[in-house]
């Protein structure tokens, strides 16, 4: 068992060295000796947790995928629950990725490829597939899709929001996130415009 913990120690410093290095450099211009180097480590050991550069970041990027997945099961349950997410959700998912903004400031500004967007996108759409059934003829195929981007588009944008702007109010935000998804948005604007 002390071999176990021997590797997760390892593997987090790996870990944690990738985006000390993301920090500062590109994930292209990033070698495997620069890793081991700023680890501390052989290359063999690296080799013995990743197979290259590009699976530590895919095993990275998707630990951060499952983390979300998890909240948005939470907020999933909800919505087919009382037909409403409430704003508890937006907030614990909002907490989540405040607490990371450093690695998806990475994920979503260092990404050449957009891997992590990507497969963000396709978590949101999975989501919303199980949310709504969209087997029915009567909304076609391009309005699916439709949904399907605009619903992630926003979701990334308010991402990104909160990256560019780390100083913004964030219960304010998450409020006006919360009554965008269960509202809509013409309805946000005609209410505020009667106040």
């Amino acid at each position: 068992m002390i071999y176990g913990n021997k590797i997760g120690k390892t593997k987090k410093i790996i870990i944690t060295t990738m985006f000390e290095l993301l920090k500062y450099k590109n994930f292209n211009k990033i070698t495997i000796s620069d890793i081991v180097e700023k680890s501390n480590i052989n290359r063999s050991t690296f080799y013995r947790h990743f197979l290259d550069k590009y699976d530590l970041l895919d095993k990275i990027e998707n630990n951060m995928i499952n983390y979300i997945s998890i909240r948005q099961d939470e907020m999933l349950v909800s919505f087919l629950k009382i037909n409403n997410v409430p704003v508890e959700h937006f907030s614990a998912l909002i907490d989540e990725c405040l607490n990371n903004i450093d690695y998806l400031k990475i994920f979503l500004e260092n990404s050449d490829n957009n891997s992590f967007e990507k497969k963000l996108k396709l978590l949101i759409k999975n989501k919303l597939e199980k949310i709504f059934i969209f087997d029915d003829k009567t909304i076609s195929n391009n309005k699916t899709e439709l949904i399907y981007h605009f619903s992630t588009t926003n979701v990334l944008a308010s991402l990104r929001f909160f990256i560019e702007n780390p100083n913004i109010e964030k219960n304010e935000a998450i409020n006006f996130i919360s009554d965008m998804y269960n509202k809509g948005l013409i309805n946000i604007i005609l209410e505020t415009r009667k106040d």
